[in-house]
């Protein structure tokens, strides 16, 4: 069994290559809100490529550093890949096209009808 140093620094490396995705691409919460204009998506997947690779690239060196043997050895490279992964899908699907048809007909500047500006004090815009 990995010891609980080994657990906290894989759960650490894993977290930290989330944040690799953000620094290579505009962020979740962005991408949810906005509409990818044509010939973006192969920008966020190179940026995805490149956060999944630092993303493992972290994992490893974590891994090199500790003490455990075995398979509890790679934890922390198997939870970064692992992390890494997540949000490369979470990336590929935004890029696959919005959950709502309605939103690919939008502007990234424009709100939906009826929306609430979050900035203006619950104003709509319809």
């Amino acid at each position: 069994m990995a010891k609980p140093t080994t657990i906290a620094l894989s759960l650490l490396s894993g977290a930290e290559g989330l944040h690799a995705f953000s620094s290579f691409n505009p962020s979740i919460f962005t991408i949810k809100s906005l509409v990818v204009p044509e010939g973006r998506c192969d920008q966020i997947r190179r940026g995805s490529a490149i956060a999944f690779c630092f993303s493992c690239m972290i994992g490893g060196i974590v891994s090199l550093l500790t003490e455990e043997k075995g398979w509890e050895k790679w934890l922390p490279l198997m939870m970064s890949a692992g992390f890494g992964a997540l949000m490369w899908a979470v990336y590929e699907a935004h890029c696959r096209g919005p959950a709502n048809p309605a939103e690919s007909t939008r502007k990234p500047w424009q709100m939906v009808p009826n929306q609430r500006h979050p900035n203006l004090g619950g104003v709509t815009n319809g």
